[in-house]
């Protein structure tokens, strides 16, 4: 079987990149009987990253800047799959081409453009409507992060439960590393964080609620001596506000916005903090929670959509539409007697070690077969 990836996206600073990143890696540990060929951007590291598994090819022919990308996934990658004469083609990101003249695989990681579209960018917004269900219906098989994903598809986008599969994220097994004392003095120091802090991980923009979990920790700290929080992640959209907030509720002192960090830094920040809170309003899976219980951090985080999957009963949920349960939440956690805290992050910890990206590769490359078997 020879299987065309659509990996456009892996270098993109986000979960959805993560995803492809991370697919491509396991697959190519897990399978050494198949061939893939990969479409990539010309600057991608994929080329080297893979360079030693000889059943998988690199094409880095789609443009780097953003625009031109678009229009090479919307105009050209339809030739791209045919030229390559492949028996499957797997889009990892929400889009197949509605033409695919061979059986195909989507990935639909969120309904975030159907179930909250006012926490998407206007243009993503119009192109999502049309691109994302058009490419439901064309795919012969859909991937979900999550059961959640996968009744959202059903019952808001009339897939057929037969074609959806779902298939969980994982976990790198570095989130799970004690970080060298050198790196965690070296990263301490580059980012200028406190003793102890809480951390919120993710790309900033109006989905992950950071204006309520502001008004949470306005809340906390008018009570109580709180953690200052530290939010890690790219400014995305429709957050240019935030900073002003910090500023109003009088939090200068006690939130620090960092930015982006490398995937080498990421696992040392949640090691070395004192407590993790994801408060989104949707999540299709929710890596950040995932990598957090790995990391060996307590989690406070919302109690819907994919969340409450992910992570049990190992973590404080709480209603993210309510700042004051935000604060209950996170109070809760620093109230916990050492001993309870201590159980609670190693349940999470086993519980992590349940996602793994193996797992996620294997179970994909299960419906690549299935579908190859069937001759589709």
């Amino acid at each position: 079987m020879k299987v065309a990836i659509n990996a456009i996206c892996a270098e993109n600073q986000s979960g959805t990149g993560r995803y492809a990143t991370e697919l491509l890696a396991a697959l190519a540990e897990v399978d050494r009987t198949n061939t893939y060929v990969v479409c990539a951007r010309r600057s991608s590291p994929l080329v080297s990253r893979l360079k030693e598994h000889p059943n998988f090819e690199v094409d880095a022919v789609a443009p780097d800047d953003l625009p031109r990308r678009h229009l090479f996934e919307r105009l050209e990658l339809l030739a791209w799959i045919d030229s390559h004469h492949v028996d499957l083609f797997h889009g990892p990101a929400f889009v197949v081409p509605a033409r695919c003249r061979v059986p195909s695989v989507v990935t639909i990681h969120d309904l975030v453009f159907k179930l909250f579209p006012r926490t998407v960018p206007i243009s993503r917004r119009y192109y999502y409507r049309t691109a994302i269900p058009r490419s439901i219906q064309a795919a012969s098989r859909i991937l979900a992060d999550s059961r959640c994903t996968a009744r959202d598809l059903a019952e808001r986008m009339g897939a057929e439960p037969a074609r959806i599969s779902v298939v969980p994220l994982g976990v790198g097994l570095r989130f799970f590393a004690e970080p060298e004392t050198q790196q965690a003095y070296w990263a301490r120091t580059r980012l200028h964080l406190p003793d102890r802090y809480w951390i919120t991980v993710g790309t900033l923009e109006p989905r992950k609620n950071l204006s309520r979990l502001l008004k949470a920790y306005s809340l906390l700290s008018a009570r109580r001596s709180a953690p200052p929080l530290v939010i890690v992640g790219r400014k995305g959209w429709g957050v240019s506000g935030l900073e002003r907030q910090v500023s109003r509720l009088g939090l200068r002192d006690r939130v620090r916005f960092v930015g982006f960090v490398s995937d080498g830094e990421l696992p040392i920040l949640y090691r070395l903090a004192s407590g993790f809170v994801c408060v989104s309003l949707y999540e299709g899976f929710g890596l950040p929670v995932l990598e957090a219980m790995a990391a060996g951090v307590p989690v406070v985080a919302s109690d819907s959509s994919s969340i409450p999957e992910v992570t049990g009963n190992v973590a404080t949920l709480v209603n993210p539409l309510d700042p004051e349960a935000i604060a209950q939440g996170i109070e809760q956690v620093l109230n916990a007697p050492e001993e309870e805290t201590r159980a609670r992050i190693e349940a999470g910890r086993e519980r992590a070690r349940t996602f793994s990206w193996r797992s996620t590769a294997e179970r994909t490359l299960a419906v690549y077969e299935s579908l190859y078997s069937l001759g589709l």
